[in-house]
């Protein structure tokens, strides 16, 4: 009896660790399938790509920046910008989704968390802050009435030299921001600079002092 009364015990274990491996297996599965076209380059973007090899359908909001429909969107976003040059892609915006704010904000604070988590595992460390948005919207207020500011930023989390930023995917610069609004929705914003940032740039400001 003693004999059968352990033999159910370890059946009971090994059930007991195959499930929690099943679980284990199931969580990684679904944050593979909602995380993982952050790791797949920025949206499915890489640096010096083309406009047409992008979107052939892409919109120009402005000189070298463009509405785009992102090759591998996140579902966490909804919209995409980028701008280009003679070297071909330089920036990548992506725009979240609208999230409905209680007082403390846990809902965007959550989802920035995780997201930041995300790009610490694939980028390295990085610097981050917290603002405060009451003290934000009261300064707009007082001396920004005329601009009708809206929004601000809530979250700031930032990927640079200056930080301990693995090198990679050609990257320069990524900055992430929570921004939150006076009638309590937030939305997450991620910018992507690559390393031909600054020729681009340059490029920019010469044709824009030729045409003064």
């Amino acid at each position: 009896m003693v004999a059968f009364g352990k033999l159910r015990k370890n059946i009971k274990q090994s059930e007991k660790s195959k499930m929690k491996k099943s679980i284990l297996k199931v969580v990684v599965l679904l944050s593979v399938l909602l995380n993982g076209n952050l790791y797949a380059n920025q949206f499915g973007l890489s640096m010096g790509m083309k406009l047409d090899e992008i979107d052939k359908n892409a919109i120009e909001i402005k000189y070298n920046e463009y509405k785009i429909s992102a090759p591998n969107p996140n579902n966490m976003f909804k919209t995409y910008y980028i701008r280009t040059c003679s070297k071909g892609l330089y920036s990548v915006k992506g725009i979240g989704k609208s999230i409905k704010l209680s007082d403390k904000r846990v809902e965007i604070i959550s989802d920035f968390k995780r997201l930041e988590n995300i790009l610490k595992q694939k980028y390295g460390l990085n610097f981050s802050t917290k603002f405060d948005p009451d003290l934000m919207f009261s300064s707009y207020d007082s001396v920004d009435k005329k601009n009708n500011k809206n929004e601000t930023t809530f979250l700031l989390s930032m990927w640079n030299s200056k930080t301990k930023f693995t090198t990679q995917d050609n990257l320069f610069d990524i900055t992430m921001k929570a921004i939150i609004t006076r009638q309590n929705t937030g939305y997450i914003v991620i910018k992507y600079l690559y390393s031909n940032y600054e020729k681009c740039y340059n490029e920019e400001q010469h044709i824009e002092s030729g045409n003064l």
